[in-house]
């Protein structure tokens, strides 16, 4: 006997593997081993199957249960559709089809290769579909599957709804947009929206199911909507339908402002930078906008009825057209237009006040004013009287240098008989530079046994302060002048709208509330 000799721990770690190796190889032989599947307790599990499997649905996942035509097409080695091959299906009434390989018969069923599927809808007369999924598409057939192949077609029925927008007359309105929004329920729709045509028409291509239909006005058009009375039609759409929107349609209006200069020769000039204001009759501001380099600024977007168009007021510029003037707006392409003419006045150095009687808050004609200089060696202006309304302004030279941040005292006289409500003095700072008068503060006196009574204005019984029109003058900018807003100077002069174009005339008393 041989001793026995150890083996290292790598040739035994050897060992054992061949030892497995063949041991695999015996129980691998005792298998049989198909071509075309695997052996299991049943047989053979073929794995070459050639179909396809298909289904049509509508945009709701319904099933579709007509009976629609599905076509295939097999491509030849060139990719071309081969129709000389080509075969059809029909769907049965759950909607289903199913194409096989016939083996019986290979030139009339499927085989491996690329097909092209395609449903047809276009057969349906009664009836208008389109695809929400392709129509047709390729599926590549190949040895191998256990399976038949799924395929599906998802299609929508159109229904086709006509809008018709007219006014109240009956004349089909143009660029009117039309918006149509899925309903209750209607949850796989799409929302669509157009414009009328010039006939004010407008067809939808829309799926069955309840649809909301709303109207929006074109820009610069405003309405009042009749049919229907919210502007709102909702429709359950199953059948061809024709829907009418009616309205009474205002369109919006305009309003161009041009500013000029007016030179000594007579010729105009444009004055660019120039503020304009659109006044609703209430006073409130519709626009506002300054003039371009053309004297011109446009207002469009306005709403037809009566306004006031005020510009501003300039130090250095004497206006030669009234400052306010009304139009009416009565909408549509043409622009009302409106024109304001100055003349350039330069600035000088001023100061200007009013004397009145506490009896009824008018001015007092004839009082003499005066003007002292605190300043020593200041200019002495030539005392004066009053005019027709009780205001007085003293005008001093600019070209003197003795003018320009001097201090003055401006006092009234004391006549018998009259009484002062008010300090018979005051004193006032003129500016550095010509512009603007200083406002000297009122004057007031009531006569010696009588009482203080408000006299009336015409329209506004209540009101106690007046201004007398001048030429120029318009009802805003004499409010300006006070300091009063636009909406409270009509408000206390509500008989100014009665008046054509809501003019003030020269000599008319205006309430200054």
């Amino acid at each position: 006997m041989f001793p026995r000799v150890r083996n290292s721990p790598l040739v035994e770690c050897a060992r054992y593997l061949l030892i497995g190796f063949v041991a695999l190889l015996f129980m691998t032989s005792a298998t049989t081993v198909y071509a075309a599947g695997v052996s299991d307790d049943t047989g053979p599990v073929p794995v070459d199957k050639i179909c396809v499997e298909g289904s049509l649905i509508d945009h709701n996942e319904n099933l579709l249960k007509d009976g629609w035509i599905v076509g295939a097409t097999p491509r030849n080695a060139q990719g071309e559709l081969d129709t000389t091959r080509a075969i059809s299906e029909i769907s049965n009434n759950e909607g289903y089809f199913k194409f096989e390989a016939l083996p019986e018969d290979p030139t009339r069923g499927l085989f491996a290769g690329e097909w092209q599927f395609q449903v047809e809808i276009t057969q349906k007369a009664d009836q208008e579909w389109e695809p929400v999924t392709p129509d047709l598409f390729d599926v590549s057939l190949t040895y191998g599957r256990q399976e038949c192949i799924k395929i599906r077609f998802k299609l929508r029925r159109i229904i086709k709804v006509t809008v018709i927008k007219v006014n109240d007359e009956y004349v089909g309105q143009e660029n009117w947009r039309i918006h149509a929004e899925p309903g209750p329920g209607n949850i796989f729709a799409t929302a669509q929206e157009y414009l009328t045509d010039n006939t004010g028409t407008i067809v939808f291509r829309l799926s069955p199911g309840r649809w909301i239909f709303t109207e929006s006005a074109p820009l610069g058009a405003s309405y009042t909507a009749v049919l229907p009375p919210n502007g709102m039609q909702e429709v359950d759409v199953q059948t061809p339908v024709t829907i009418y929107f009616k309205n009474r349609i205002r369109y919006k209006g305009c309003v161009e402002v041009f500013k000029y200069d007016v030179r000594p020769d007579n010729t105009q000039m444009p004055l660019p930078g120039w503020l304009m204001q659109v006044l609703r009759t209430d006073g409130s501001v519709a626009a506002s906008g300054v003039t371009d380099l053309n004297g011109k600024v446009y207002f469009d977007g306005l709403q037809p009825g009566p306004y006031q168009v005020v510009e501003e007021t300039r130090i250095g510029w004497k206006p030669i057209t009234p400052t306010t003037l009304a139009v009416t707006v009565v909408g549509g392409e043409a622009c009302e237009v409106v024109t304001f003419l100055n003349v350039q006045d330069a600035p000088q150095f001023c100061i200007e006040g009013i004397k009145i009687d506490s009896n009824g808050k008018v001015g007092i004609p004839g009082w003499k004013i005066w003007a002292e200089p605190l300043d020593p060696g200041g200019f002495q202006p030539t005392p004066l009287l009053t005019d027709g309304q009780g205001e007085y302004t003293f005008v001093l030279p600019e070209d003197d240098y003795r003018i320009p941040g001097s201090r003055y005292q401006v006092c009234e006289e004391q006549k018998a008989g009259w009484l002062p409500h008010t300090d018979t003095c005051y004193t006032v700072v003129l500016p550095q530079e010509p512009s603007a008068c200083v406002r000297v503060p009122t004057f007031e006196n009531q006569q010696k046994g009588h009482g203080v009574t408000p006299q009336p204005v015409p329209g506004h019984p209540n009101c106690l302060n007046t201004h007398i029109v001048k030429p120029g003058e318009g009802l805003y900018s004499i409010g300006q002048k006070y300091g009063v807003p636009s909406r409270a100077m009509l408000k206390a002069n509500p008989w100014v709208q009665s008046q054509k174009h809501m003019y003030v005339y020269v000599g008319q008393k205006i309430c200054i509330p």
